[in-house]
């Protein structure tokens, strides 16, 4: 005899995810008041109804790091998914999609890396432009923000109270508007423009901008921000415009020390 638990579709705070949940369980494994039965639906629609982001997260059950920030696990499509949750910068709640911090992940890659996300989430990272789209898929709105240090350890922001990215099918185009902070406004002649990998050449030049300027971005033609290229140490370098750049704050000859985008839902 076959015992199903039926639990009522749920509706997970977005425009497009709708479970349906059928649990079955054998009589001779469990019986029908196991407490196993009880955790295994609820820790199905919590995970699932609540922990999209790292806005939802209990700020107690982190992996590695304390209730400040630190590795977590979210559910992204219905998946288990490590991030790095920064929960106490501007009110908490941001997921982490990128961070520079001291050169040691190469991030001059190809496009599948960029699509399917490389290096280690408490330190070097990118989560994945596949993830990032998902995550952006589950609220109306999510913003921006880039938190940025030189090496004489000045600290600046940039923020945008709109972010967004299109579909893979479309090479994730960005959507941003909104801007704010300290930092000046160095991503704007990026909006509306394809993700370009040195691989993958979508940007508006004739040339491509991903090898051109040792990385990966959603380059025009080509960048006012590189925050995605050459890790050079001590800030200044000779080369043009192939570092961590960005223009607005440091010009096109200044590699930051540290960088770290993240995202959190307007609610």
């Amino acid at each position: 005899m076959i015992l199903v638990f039926q639990v009522q579709p749920i509706l997970i705070i977005s425009n497009q995810v709708i479970e349906d949940v059928a649990i079955e369980l054998t009589e001779s494994v469990l019986s029908p008041d196991s407490e196993k039965v009880s955790y295994v639906v609820a820790r199905y629609i919590g995970a699932n109804s609540q922990k999209l982001d790292c806005s939802k997260v209990d700020v107690h059950s982190y992996k590695s790091g304390n209730e400040s920030g630190g590795v977590f696990e979210i559910f992204v499509s219905g998946q288990p998914i490590d991030v790095f949750c920064d929960l106490s910068t501007d009110g908490g709640g941001w997921t982490v999609f990128q961070r520079r911090m001291d050169g040691s992940v190469d991030f001059f890659r190809n496009h599948s890396e960029y699509v399917n996300g490389f290096g280690n989430t408490n330190e070097e990272h990118w989560l994945g432009l596949n993830l990032l789209y998902k995550i952006l898929q589950t609220a109306e709105t999510f913003q921006l923000r880039i938190d940025m240090e030189d090496w004489d350890g000045v600290k600046k922001f940039a923020e945008y109270s709109r972010f967004d990215i299109g579909a893979p099918e479309n090479d994730f185009p960005l959507n941003i508007s909104g801007y704010s902070g300290t930092a000046g406004d160095s991503l704007a002649v990026q909006n509306g423009h394809k993700f370009t990998t040195k691989d993958h050449d979508v940007d508006a030049s004739i040339r491509n901008c991903a090898i051109a300027f040792k990385g990966a971005w959603w380059y025009e033609k080509c960048h006012a921000s590189n925050l995605n290229g050459i890790y050079y140490e001590g800030g200044p370098h000779a080369s043009y415009a192939d570092g961590v750049n960005w223009y607005h704050w440091k010009g096109v000859n200044y590699s930051l020390k540290f960088v770290e985008m993240k995202i959190k839902p307007i609610v």
